[in-house]
C-alpha cells in the first residue's frame, strides 16, 4: 500500500468524479484530508458515492451535477465551493469521453462534441481558478488528466486523439504563463486503464489479452495507479514540477514494437 499524502486543510475539485480516474482520484484527496467537491454529469452516481461513504468523510464531500464543459457550470460551482469552504487549493480534471471518428469521412458535430467535452472542461476551469488565485494572491495545483494519445496517434479514434494533443499543449501553455503566481499545471497521460470507457475489452477475456500484448509491463493499470500520480502532482512534493505531462502507461509511449529490434 503506497503512502498516503497529507491534503488536510485543502479543498479539491475533482471533475469526472463519479467513476473512473475522477473517482479515484477524489477518494485520494478525500483520504489524505482534504474537502472535495465532486463534478459530474451523472447526478445518480454521485448521489450513491456519498452515501457508500463513512460518515466522517461525507461531511468533508460537496457534489455539483452538471456539465462540465459549461462554462456557466463551473463558474457557479466555484463560487458554491468558496462560499462553504472559503477556499481552492486544487483542481483535478478527468472529463473525457471517445468516439469512432475516422477520415475520410468524419462527423465534425461528433468530432466537436469530444473537443468541447474533453477540452472545454479543462480549459474552463484552469481558467476560472487561476482567475481567483491570482486575484487572491495565493498558490494553487492543477492536474489535467490526458492520455498517451496525447503524442501517440490512435487511428479510428481522430477526434480522441487531436483532444488530448490539445490538452497537452493547453496545459504547457498556461502553466508558462501562470507560473509567476505560483500557480503549478501539469497534466498525468495514462495509458490503457481499466475504466468504463475501456469496458469493451476490459470485460472480454480475448480483446484484454490483446491489449496486454501491447504494454510492456504487461497489464493495465487500475485507475487508483493514475490516481496515485494525480495526487503526487497536486502535491507540496511535486512543487518543482511545472508544465509536465507524466506518462503512467506501463511502458506504453516507449515503442513498444521496438523491444526487439527489427529496425537494423
Amino acid at each position: 500500500m503506497s503512502e498516503q499524502l497529507d491534503f488536510a486543510g485543502k479543498v479539491a475539485i475533482v471533475t469526472g468524479a463519479a467513476s473512473g480516474i475522477g473517482y479515484a482520484a477524489a477518494l485520494k484527496f478525500l483520504k489524505g484530508g482534504a474537502n472535495v467537491a465532486m463534478l459530474d454529469v451523472n447526478g445518480p452516481k454521485l448521489d450513491a458515492i456519498v452515501l457508500s461513504l463513512p460518515e466522517c468523510d461525507r461531511r468533508r464531500v460537496s457534489i455539483f451535477k452538471g456539465d462540465c464543459s459549461d462554462g456557466e457550470h463551473i463558474c457557479e460551482v466555484i463560487k458554491n465551493v468558496l462560499e462553504m469552504s472559503g477556499r481552492i487549493d486544487i483542481v483535478s480534471s478527468n472529463v473525457g469521453i471517445q468516439n469512432i471518428s475516422v477520415v475520410p469521412g468524419i462527423d465534425m458535430r461528433e468530432f466537436l462534441d469530444v473537443i468541447r467535452i474533453n477540452v472545454s472542461s479543462a480549459v474552463f476551469l484552469i481558467s476560472e481558478c487561476s482567475k481567483y488565485w491570482v486575484e487572491e494572491t495565493i498558490p494553487g495545483a492543477i492536474v489535467v488528466t490526458t492520455s498517451v494519445h496525447e503524442s501517440i496517434p490512435k487511428p479510428g479514434y481522430l477526434s480522441y486523439s487531436a483532444s488530448k494533443a490539445a490538452l497537452g499543449n493547453v496545459i504547457r501553455t498556461a502553466a508558462l504563463s501562470l507560473i509567476k503566481h505560483g500557480i503549478r499545471i501539469n497534466a498525468v497521460a495514462p495509458g490503457a486503464v481499466t475504466t468504463e470507457m475501456n469496458r469493451s475489452w476490459v470485460d472480454d477475456p480475448v480483446a484484454r489479452a490483446a491489449v496486454n500484448r501491447h504494454i510492456p509491463i504487461g497489464r493495465p493499470a487500475s485507475a487508483e495507479e493514475i490516481a496515485e500520480a494525480i495526487s503526487f502532482l497536486a502535491s507540496d512534493r511535486a512543487r518543482y514540477i511545472v508544465g509536465q505531462s507524466i506518462y503512467v502507461d506501463g511502458g506504453l509511449s516507449l515503442y513498444a514494437d521496438f523491444s526487439e529490434n527489427w529496425s537494423s
